[in-house]
């Protein structure tokens, strides 16, 4: 798929880390941007489908729901390991 090009605005002080960041990792700064959002969006992901799961385990579950809900809870939080919010 071909890349959208787009324009944003950000902080000095954002746009310096970004591009010293960028160039550290032999990247442009729109593909670390890319990277970053992508991560970002994947993370929101998993808080989301977590969430949804506590909800819906909230109305009662039987034993094989109850594990089925832990065992995906586990695999989220075995995806999202180190991760920080």
């Amino acid at each position: 798929m071909a890349n959208v090009k787009t324009a944003i605005s950000l902080d000095p002080r954002l746009y310096k880390e970004a591009s010293a960041t960028a160039r550290k990792l032999r990247l442009s700064r729109s593909g670390l941007i890319a990277v970053a959002l992508d991560e970002y969006l994947r993370r929101l992901h998993q808080r989301d489908l977590s969430a949804r799961i506590d909800a819906a385990s909230a109305g009662g579950l039987d034993e094989h729901e109850k594990r089925a809900a832990g065992a995906a809870r586990k695999s989220i939080k075995a995806r999202s390991k180190g991760e920080s919010w």
